[in-house]
């Protein structure tokens, strides 16, 4: 899972121009393997995002709290982790919608 996760994100690096990259999962212990990989525990962060490293992307990590599997501790650990971001059902709703705004401009 993790190396699919690596060359799926790695892979969006052959086009043109920056890319930004959310990964949504509800394991945090994948989430926190995914910074490690991704650039260790001193991430540039922007807005919730890291650079990666020799790349023109930028990824956010992200653990869902509506998830059954999501337990308050787990929440907690990931609001106290710079590199990962709690999303709410709401935030993502509200991420969705920009991007569906932003491709309707372009």
């Amino acid at each position: 899972e993790l190396d699919l996760l690596k060359s799926l994100v790695l892979k969006t690096d052959e086009n043109d121009g920056p890319k930004r990259v959310c990964i949504i999962h509800n394991s945090l212990s994948l989430l926190h393997r995914l910074k490690t990989v991704f650039g260790g525990d001193s991430p540039r962060l922007r807005g919730g995002y890291a650079q990666i490293p020799n790349t023109s992307i930028e990824i956010g990590l992200f653990l869902p709290a509506w998830s059954d599997c999501t337990s308050p501790q787990q929440e907690n650990d990931g609001l106290m982790d710079p590199w990962l971001n709690v999303l709410t059902e709401d935030d993502l709703s509200r991420m969705l919608e920009a991007q569906s705004a932003i491709n309707a401009w372009e």
